[in-house]
């Protein structure tokens, strides 16, 4: 049997006014009732307040679930009313309702009154609520969900949509981004201590068009560096990001200098010392790989990052310039960040299995023009091989098909 170590949820701030709600209310949908069992907390960033619900099945329905999850939002707060009806318009883009790795939602709830609910599937627990241990379970949990969030990326592209609460912010000029918010509270996890893990992405109240808003890079430059980013925090807390920054003032600064600190040369190459090892695989990104095999010096161009912390006249803003001044001294004299070591050495201070290492140093490649997308990753050699090592791809089964419950989006 293998362990998993629970976190105690985030304490939330409740910022805003609670509705009038009593334990035991009951709302009416239009396929079921659902009567409100407890609060649910959150990670200090949702507008929306949350609950667990128990469902009362009306006559004549089948397939009827135990639980459900209800987000509302008053019509007095207008930011929480706009993402959770783009939050049900979400759940109309083609692919999106029928894909498995979306968490599925089941009603829109309106009170005529005060409030505006909309009932989901209810998942056990959270990425945030696991802390990573360096053990098979946790390998297979990892692979069950970077299959899931892939999957909802490439659904989302072929749209032309970007989840921007899942991803990152990035600076107007086009550079690398800045600051991270992929949420590991949005990926929604069940039967993590079976051979059948469950993994989806939940919380699609930031869908935009791609474009649609400056900090929506096209998906196929952002999507597996935000994704493999988020995980080297879930694994390695503090190695980006600006939760640790002593003022929000600097907050974008503080996130600049630790992913200097992390790329610290255009010439250093990740994996230097063991990219002879890697052989990257046919996929269906052109710009990323053609052939089935490489050269020693093409892969270690490829792994090689490419970034430097952009100067004041290329960026837009005064606030933006002040960043990058910022930036370019913290990362060289902060004391409080020189402890983030370049990204290979990062990760081979984690004890982590080589696939993993090979696949995150793929994904977390800087130069657009070099990074694979999201569905380049899943048919990665690299990519399999972590699946069949953590148990959860079987032989013969095609590129991103697990054994757990995140298959390829279904047209059902």
């Amino acid at each position: 049997m293998y362990n998993i170590h629970v976190a105690s949820l985030y304490p939330v701030d409740l910022t805003w006014s609670m509705p009038s709600y009593a334990p035991r209310r009951v709302l009416r949908g239009t396929h079921w009732n659902y009567r409100i069992i407890d609060t649910v907390s959150g990670d200090n960033t949702h507008t929306s307040f949350a609950f667990k619900a128990e469902v009362i099945p009306l006559e004549n329905t089948l397939n009827i679930p135990r639980w459900a999850f209800i987000k509302g939002a008053p019509v007095s707060d207008v930011t929480a009313m706009e993402n959770l009806d783009r939050e049900c318009r979400s759940y109309r883009i083609p692919g999106v309702a029928s894909a498995a790795c979306f968490r599925r939602m089941c009603d829109v709830i309106d009170t005529h009154d005060s409030e505006m609910y909309i009932a989901l599937e209810w998942l056990d627990t959270t990425l945030a609520q696991l802390k990573y241990l360096p053990n098979m379970r946790t390998y297979a949990i990892i692979a069950t969900f970077l299959n899931a969030v892939l999957e909802s990326c490439v659904v989302l592209e072929i749209q032309k949509y970007v989840n921007t609460g899942m991803y990152y912010l990035v600076l107007k000029s086009g550079h690398p981004p800045t600051s991270l918010d992929y949420k590991p509270v949005n990926i929604l996890l069940s039967s993590i201590a079976t051979a059948v893990i469950t993994a989806k992405v939940g919380d699609l109240g930031l869908v935009f068009p791609a474009d649609h808003r400056y900090e929506a890079q096209p998906y196929a430059m952002r999507a597996p560096k935000a994704v493999a980013a988020m995980l080297l925090c879930w694994i390695k807390p503090g190695v980006l990001g600006a939760w640790d920054s002593p003022h929000f003032l600097i907050n974008t600064a503080w996130s600049m200098a630790k992913i200097k600190r992390l790329f610290p040369s255009p010439s250093s190459s990740i994996l230097e010392a063991n990219s002879s090892n890697l052989t990257l695989s046919a996929t269906a990104d052109p710009s990323f790989a053609t052939t089935t095999t490489t050269t020693t010096a093409t892969r270690t161009a490829i792994l090689a990052p490419k970034w430097n912390i952009p100067t004041p006249d290329e960026v837009e803003g005064e606030s933006f310039k002040a960043a990058v001044r910022s930036a370019r001294r913290m990362s060289q004299e902060e004391p409080g960040l020189q402890a983030i070591l370049p990204l290979e050495e990062e990760i081979r201070g984690v004890d982590m299995p080589q696939q993993l290492s090979d696949l995150l140093c793929l994904m977390l490649v800087v130069d657009p023009s070099e990074r694979p997308s999201a569905s380049s990753v899943l048919a990665l050699k690299e990519f399999r091989a972590f699946q069949t090592f953590s148990g959860q791809r079987s032989e013969g089964s095609s590129p991103g098909s697990l054994r757990g419950g995140s298959p390829k989006p279904s047209s059902k």
